[in-house]
């Protein structure tokens, strides 16, 4: 119990533990049913009090449901507590907000707007998702810096039978308009993977034909157009987003088994699923790509019918692709009947960048590009691989990948008698916690662990670091958490001082087998070749308090995170337009991955999921991996005090470790 407060203290940094609790109690939270809501927690902890811990500690990654009726004075109180980490803030609301909006209803609606209000005032950013089943994918309310996401999904037992079903009166619709809140509606996923095949089988075309799709699709968009003319006013339509089909995710064994009998037999009342299943699996379809093509075609024309009529269209088929340009095995999971479906948590990242970018496209941090925060760097200050005027036939292969591609891979390259001592010294740190899960706090915590830098400093890396970057190389910062970071798209030079000109580069450690489930690291291979993001070119576009922040407990900046709602726009903008691919890194034990200080690259979202042993609670899918961070030696004059390890590696000494062991 005393390492779990002392989590949430270091979390919430000076509000002491009580008062934490007392506003959450205070905004409508009883513990009680929180730990009955959710039989996990049962098993894990003695206590709706432990629970309740849990909930504080787990306000940025986990959203639960439980019964909760919000109170405006309590909000008011979390969004006053003493502590510097907005975010950890935004993610308490936004967890209460989820669960007391969880099970919302068409009718629920006009008796929302009041909580709805509040809930702006505390940094909360509502938007309305009806429509299609697939719709639900959109329900996500991550944090960007104070502010979060704020859905309102309104279900309806009709809403897989297409628009006319969707059972929200036109008034209230117009209501939400009005208050300047977004509607998010989703069509056609619904028609494409039931309404369709059911129809093929009715006319018996077992044989796929391509011009009887076109047809059908055409008629759906048709009718999906006119029914939200008929809803909703020519000057309320701009606020109305159409949502794009994903592409489709059953495989082929699924089709041969019928995939979709039993929703179809459900929504359209048939009492005879067996044979509708053997009738589904005689048709004819494309391969998986074929398939694909045919839900990129449907988007097409539902987005030239809506935005013809002034609504406005957002689809995110295109980034759930592969290179084969079918879905992409990153967001697909297996349902209990081993049917590939699309996976919810792998989608969180792509989906809620997609409702960011939706929900502000008044403000002018919309209209920042790539151009507005970076430049070209003087060539002379470069490394030699990163000059213009570089002699590309005198190069080692792994300095022609490095020019190339920004990146290094060697497998197996770090032995297992260099990286058990540090994994076993790494599982040893508070087991169970949530402080297992994230590692050491501090980016210097090599300075009490010897492990660690005998890793991070192993001389065959170090040479190659040398051999890349020019000049022998510092170690200076260490990432040991054990789950994916899920930040964004950055370079790391942004972060910076001005004079290091990529004089630097990081290396990704895989510590065991790296899953899609577990959030891979992923770049761009030939990124590294774009202008060099500005640290102040950045901060220019932040407010006073944003440039000012600092964690509560590291003290470190925070501005990074508040720019992100400008910057991961304006990057995922410049990687569309070079139409370079994205491409992860699954990594197992000893290999490394090096790369450029200017490569675009991000810690892809996790499947959010947790087992229970010994009352203690661990990821389902971790990401064991070490992240170290290196400068050139001769460029890093603020990084004074330095010492040598017995191989005579240099790492930097800065004197504020802490360890916690």
């Amino acid at each position: 119990m005393e390492a779990a407060t002392g989590l949430v203290e270091t979390l919430y940094g000076p509000a002491a533990v009580g008062t934490v609790v007392a506003a959450v109690n205070a905004a409508g939270f009883v513990e009680e049913d929180y730990f009955k809501a959710n039989p996990d927690l049962q098993t894990a902890f003695s206590s709706p009090a432990r629970a309740l811990l849990h909930f504080l500690a787990m306000v940025k990654i986990e959203r639960r449901k439980f019964p909760i009726t919000l109170r405006a004075a309590g909000l008011a109180a979390i969004d006053a507590l003493p502590t510097d980490d907005r975010t950890m803030i935004a993610g308490l609301l936004a967890s209460l907000a989820d669960a007391a909006t969880a099970t919302l209803r068409p009718d629920d609606l006009p008796h929302l707007w009041p909580d709805v209000e509040v809930l702006r005032r505390h940094g909360g950013r509502p938007f309305v998702i009806l429509g299609d089943p697939h719709a639900a994918y959109y329900r996500r309310s991550t944090v960007r810096g104070g502010d979060w996401l704020l859905p309102l999904h309104l279900k309806d037992d009709g809403a897989g039978r297409g628009s006319g079903a969707l059972g929200v009166p036109a008034a209230q619709l117009a209501e939400a308009a009005a208050r300047g809140i977004a509607l998010l509606i989703g069509f056609g996923q619904a028609d494409l993977e039931f309404a369709y095949p059911l129809r093929r089988v009715r006319q018996g075309t077992t044989a796929f034909d391509q011009q009887d799709f076109e047809a059908f699709a055409a008629g759906s968009v048709a009718d999906h157009a006119a029914f939200l003319e008929a809803l909703v006013p020519p000057a309320r339509r701009a606020s109305v987003v159409v949502l794009g089909v994903f592409p489709p995710a059953a495989g082929e064994a699924a089709l041969r088994r019928g995939h979709g009998s039993e929703q179809i037999a459900r929504l359209e009342g048939i009492n005879d699923p067996k044979a509708l299943r053997g009738a589904l699996a005689r048709l004819e379809w494309p391969d998986p790509r074929g398939r694909t093509a045919l839900h990129a075609l449907y988007n097409a024309k539902l987005r030239e019918a809506v935005c013809g009529a002034g609504f406005s269209f957002a689809a995110d088929l295109d980034g759930m692709l592969s290179r084969d340009g079918s879905l992409d095995e990153r967001f697909a999971s297996s349902d209990q009947n081993g049917d590939r479906r699309i996976d919810f948590g792998a989608t969180e990242t792509l989906l809620a960048n997609t409702i960011w970018r939706l929900l502000e496209p008044d403000r002018p941090v919309a209209r920042i590009g790539f151009a507005d925060l970076a430049e070209v760097p003087d060539p002379a200050l470069l490394p030699r691989l990163d000059r213009p005027d570089l002699d590309a036939g005198a190069l080692s292969p792994d300095q022609a990948a490095w020019v190339r591609d920004g990146v290094v891979i060697k497998r197996g390259f770090l032995p297992d008698t260099v990286l058990d001592p540090y994994i076993a010294r790494r599982a040893a740190f508070r087991p169970g916690t949530a402080w297992n899960a994230v590692g050491w706090p501090d980016g210097n915590c090599y300075e009490g662990v010897p492990e660690l830098r005998r890793v991070a400093l192993y001389p065959p890396l170090m040479a190659l670091l040398d051999e890349l970057i020019g000049e022998p190389m510092l170690f200076h910062l260490a990432l040991t958490g054990w789950l994916s970071t899920e930040r964004d798209w950055h370079q790391d030079d942004y972060l910076n001082p001005d004079f290091i000109n990529t004089w630097y580069c990081a290396v990704w450690i895989a510590l065991d087998t790296v899953t899609p489930q577990s959030g891979p690291f992923e770049y761009v291979p030939g990124s590294q070749r774009w202008p060099l993001l500005r640290g102040e070119k950045v901060r220019s576009f932040l407010t006073d308090e944003e440039r000012g922040r600092k964690a509560a407990t590291t003290k470190l900046v925070e501005w990074p995170k508040y720019a992100e709602r400008f910057l991961s726009p304006a990057i995922e903008a410049q990687i569309e337009a070079s139409g370079l691919p994205v491409v992860p890194f699954y990594g197992r034990k000893g290999d490394v991955l090096v790369w450029h200080s200017r490569l675009m690259h991000r810690g892809s979202k996790r499947v959010e999921e947790w087992d229970t042993a010994d009352g203690k609670v661990y990821a389902k899918y971790p990401r064991k991996s070490l992240i170290t961070h290196y400068s050139g030696i001769n460029h890093r004059p603020d990084m004074f005090e330095r010492r040598h390890d017995e191989n005579g590696q240099s790492y930097a000494v800065f004197g504020t470790a802490l360890t916690l062991e």
